[in-house]
């Protein structure tokens, strides 16, 4: 089997929820993309609230807090410059603990999913095992 049809065999299982473990790492996915999505939005307007007033800021526009949050968070850091205003500060400061947290809790569902599945295999392995001993 190739790894293009491996990889995809597993996303369809992690769609179709195949297994225990499949559904839990579905639910997590979808719920820290949700918390995500709902984190982002809310820190662009926050972003554009605090800082569009300010005559240094670069943020003046709704898709000027939008690509300075989003890239934040997926970088750490933006081309643009950092806010000015205290508040702005504070938010890219709450915005990278977040996204520091995500991918420790990304990278550990994962680790928890791999290991389930590695669970799950061993045990059909020794029934297998077991069963063509009898």
């Amino acid at each position: 089997m190739s790894i293009f049809s491996h990889l995809m065999t597993g996303l369809r299982d992690l769609a179709y929820a195949r297994s225990v473990p499949h559904t839990d790492l579905r639910r997590r996915l979808t719920t820290t993309v949700v918390l995500t999505v709902f984190i982002d939005i809310a820190a662009t307007a926050l972003m554009l609230l605090v800082e569009r007033e300010h005559p240094s800021s670069d943020i003046h526009t709704l898709w000027d807090a939008f690509y300075f949050t989003t890239t934040q968070m997926t970088t750490l850091s933006s081309p643009m410059a950092n806010p000015v205003t205290g508040v702005g500060q504070l938010i890219v400061l709450a915005l990278d603990v977040y996204a520091i947290t995500i991918v420790s809790t990304l990278a550990g569902m994962f680790g928890a999913f791999f290991y389930h599945r590695s669970d799950e295999r061993r045990a059909r392995e020794k029934t297998r095992g077991i069963t063509a001993g009898n």
